[in-house]
């Protein structure tokens, strides 16, 4: 692992726990044991590096959907696979990344909104597509509508004002999202099949 790669690393895993605003440049250093100056060398400012460990991440997470689609026997498998990783990913992240992404940096934010609307729906889309060749999905489905709407509710659910009255976690969210996009898709085939499959992680 290179030393850049080192240090988004260790970025991405103190952004991950304790959110943006609280983690400065020192911190970084130290969870690394380098010094400051050596960051720098890397990343001139705070801002590049949250651009640079966004990007890093948003790649990852394409090419893990990439190999959820490559290994699922069919639509079903593949959209709760993703909804599986979704879930564990919500696990590990603090509501405070959001809430300083938005406030703080939005021109990161914006990256993140690009990557919700240009990946997630195109996933989501061929998602759609596949059941429904397959016979799992209804057959009088709008692909591209139901994308839109996926990524749409998505972006609410990440905004943690939609949800002042409410205790649930981020995880309970995520999950019950995806389960009502399911259960709206499924055909009579696809509700049967989708019993063999299991949404929770471990």
């Amino acid at each position: 692992m290179t030393i850049l790669n080192k240090i988004i690393d260790a970025s991405e895993k103190l952004f991950m726990t304790y959110g943006l605003k609280s983690i400065s440049m020192d911190d970084i250093a130290t969870k690394l044991g380098m010094s400051k100056k050596t960051i720098y060398k890397y990343c001139d400012t705070k801002e590049r590096l949250i651009h640079m460990t966004l990007f890093h991440f948003l790649k990852r997470e394409k090419k893990i959907v990439a190999k959820i689609n490559a290994e699922s026997e069919n639509a079903v498998e593949e959209i709760i696979a993703i909804g599986r990783h979704i879930i564990k990913m919500a696990k590990k992240l603090k509501p405070a990344l959001v809430f300083d992404l938005k406030k703080y940096h939005t021109e990161n934010w914006e990256l993140v909104e690009k990557h919700h609307h240009e990946f997630i729906r195109e996933v989501i889309t061929n998602n759609i597509t596949r059941g429904m060749k397959e016979g799992f999905f209804r057959a009088d489905l709008n692909p591209e509508i139901i994308a839109q709407l996926y990524v749409a509710k998505s972006l609410i659910i990440s905004d943690e004002k939609n949800f002042i009255s409410d205790n649930a976690t981020l995880e309970e969210l995520v999950r019950e999202h995806l389960l009502y996009h399911l259960y709206g898709v499924l055909s009579e085939e696809g509700t049967k099949l989708v019993k063999n499959y299991e949404l929770e992680t471990t």
